[in-house]
Formats: structure tokens, sequence, C-alpha cells
């Protein structure tokens, strides 16, 4: 150790051999111990000094120490493994719970024990336990289940929860802090004693998502469907939702929410919007339209553009082409009615039409400007496209 000399070695420094004076030059030889200590003292006086010589000190079991040394070590590991590193919960996804601050000594389940087993069933998918949990189960309990748990965890799983027991006797509620993906949260929920142990009084929340919910539009919760009678009132376990548009030219342009603690309230509203692929698809649709149209042996087209048919006019020399504009939609700007399965836009094409009658005159029909396109994509994979003039 420092400040001390080394196991073996003789106290004091080690000197080459002088010449030294009168004895009493030293002091006294208790220095280096009594004469007893280390055998008869060498005589005084003039020559080469002869230290003292040491009794030979007792050699310290090195191999003991570190046999010691390497055992603690890796209890610490252990432990450190055990109590602080360890995934508690048993698998991936699932929480990492730990305790602190005091507890209490009622011989029944401990207060933190209903919280952690419930935040334990959240972050692994099992909604009976979780539901096993509670003092009072909801009757509702469409959104309590496996399948939306899942993906909720898929969207932002739990973890990292840390429990801390209250101390005292009388025990009401529980604090917890965990991880809802990267988000660090805090909760706190309401115990109550009952049937000798302990459950949670508070632990749903009750979310209203009427700012949400469009009719007609096929909207769901984590997979769930909605309907008008739902949105009022809907039980969730902590964790992240996503609402979800089964027409595929829609979207919501804010889509998920959070439910970090047990509470009532209302999500915030969201627009309805085009998916990132409506545009391309309504445009195509509209050309696909004309062009179908331009194709026809028609005086009066099914997209509504021309006169009704005469009798003195050959159908199969009827020519129709457009005069000004294009048939490629791709940059017209489309924009969502109020009924949401529906859109307009303004265009600017005209189209002619030439043919023969049956006595080889050739005729004509003066150029008819298409002003404007409306489409009804209720159901996305047929698009009713009808033109305005």
């Amino acid at each position: 150790m420092p400040g001390q000399p080394m196991p073996g070695q003789p106290y004091g420094p080690q000197y080459a051999p002088q010449q030294y004076g009168a004895p009493q030059q030293y002091g006294a030889p208790q220095q280096y111990g009594t004469p007893q200590q280390y055998g008869a003292a060498p005589p005084y006086g003039p020559g080469p000094y002869q230290p003292y010589p040491t009794a030979p000190a007792k050699k310290k079991p090195i191999a003991l120490f570190v046999i010691i040394g390497i055992v603690v070590v890796a209890l610490i590991a252990f432990c450190t493994y055990w109590f602080v590193i360890r995934d508690t919960s048993g698998g991936g996804g699932q929480p990492t719970v730990t305790a602190t601050g005091p507890t209490t000594d009622t011989p029944t389940a401990l207060p933190g024990d209903a919280v952690t087993g419930f935040m334990q069933a959240l972050a692994t998918g099992d909604s009976a336990a979780a539901l096993g949990f509670l003092a009072n189960v909801p009757d509702d309990t469409s959104f309590l289940t496996d399948a939306v748990l899942a993906a909720s965890n898929d969207l932002s799983p739990i973890n990292n929860v840390t429990v801390t027991p209250p101390s005292g006797t009388d025990v009401t509620s529980v604090d917890v802090t965990y991880y809802l993906g990267e988000a660090q949260e805090y909760a706190t929920f309401g115990v109550v004693m009952k049937d000798g142990g302990y459950l949670l009084t508070d632990a749903i929340s009750t979310v209203d998502l009427s700012d949400y919910y469009q009719p007609g539009i096929d909207m769901a919760l984590n997979g769930v469907p909605l309907d008008n009678a739902a949105i009022m009132g809907i039980n969730l376990f902590p964790g992240q939702y996503q609402l979800t548009v089964g027409n595929a030219l829609l979207a919501l342009d804010s889509d998920t929410f959070d439910v970090t603690a047990p509470n009532t309230t209302t999500a915030d509203g969201s627009d309805i919007v085009f998916s990132d692929t409506a545009h391309s698809k309504l445009a195509s649709a509209v050309s696909s339209k004309l062009k179908g149209c331009l194709k026809q042996k028609k005086l009066k087209t099914d997209c509504g553009f021309g006169v009704n048919g005469s009798p003195s006019v050959r159908t199969s020399t009827i020519n129709w082409t457009i005069s000004s504009g294009s048939s490629d939609f791709s940059k017209t700007k489309f924009k969502l009615d109020d009924g949401l399965t529906s859109a307009s836009a303004t265009i600017k094409v005209s189209v002619k039409m030439t043919c023969r009658g049956t006595n080889g005159a050739s005729y004509y029909i003066n150029p008819i400007a298409i002003k404007a396109v409306s489409v009804d994509f209720t159901d996305p994979d047929n698009i009713d496209v009808s033109f305005l003039y």
C-alpha cells in the first residue's frame, strides 16, 4: 500500500559501506527495533556500517487476495445484471421494471405490484392479464384487446418502467415512469385493497374521438372499425393509437395520438386530406375517361359532349379530336369536396367532331369547351368521372 514499505523489505534504505564516526551520531538503536527483536547489535566503532538484520517478513497471501477480488467483482457484475440491467419482463419489447423508495410491510401484495403487473401486461400485449389488475373492468372492452395492444406496441412499445412504491399504510395511489417509444411518460394509478390484495382503480382512459371521426370513409382505430355510436367514449389502455381511413385516396393529416395517463379526454381533431397517391389516380381516371369518349363513334358521347344523332350521318365516319388543351391531367389541382369522397377541378379542354353523311357530304361540330371535371371515388377502384361545360 502507498506510504508503507513493500512486504519482505527491511525498514529503511540500504546504504553502501561508509565510514562513520562515533555511534552516538546515528541515535538510539530503537529506530530499528530493540536488539532482542533483531538479535545482538553489532559493535559500534569505526568501520563499515552494518545495518541491523531484520527478521524475514511473513509473506502475505497474495493469491488469496486475488481470488477474493475476482469473486467480489463477479458478485458485483451479477448483481448489476440481475437488479439493474436484466429485463424483468422476460422478453423483447417488454418493460424493465424497477422499484425505488420505501416499501410497506403489508403481508399481502404491495401496492406497486398491481402497477408493475399491469404495465408488464400492456408491454407483452396480454389484455386479459391487464384487465385482471383492475378493480372494476369497463363494460365496453372493444378496444381493450390483444389486437389493439399489439398495434399499439408496434407503433410505440412500452419499456423501461419504474414503479415507486409508496410509504405508509393508507395507500391510494402509486407513481410510475415509463417510456412510450422514445418519450418518457409519467402517470399516477389509483389503487385499492380488495380481496386481500391491491388492484387498480384508475388505469383506463376514456377518449372522445368526435373531432376525428368522419362517416362514410371506413375509419378505424388500431384496426378496430369506428362508428358514430362508439366515438364519444372509447375505453383505452395507455399506449399509442393510430386512426386509419379505409378509402385509399384519403388520409389524415395527423393520424396518431398517445394515451399516457388515466384520464377522460377529447383527442385533438385531424383534417381529412388526399393520400399520397390520390392526385395521380384521379388524373389517370379523368384522362382515361376523356380518351375513351374521343374514340366513340357517337354524335353524343358518354362524356356528355356532342349533339343528338341524325339518321343521315354515317357513324363509322365520326371522328372526335381535341382542338385545344390536352388529355394529360397530371398537373391538374383537384379539390376535395365536403362529401369527402368526391373532388373537382377546373380544366380547359375543347373538342370537335367531323363526319360524313350518307349522301357523302362532310359535316362538323364546332369546338365544345370542357370547363371542369368532377370525380366520385366512393369506390376508389371505380372512379366515376363527369365533365362540366
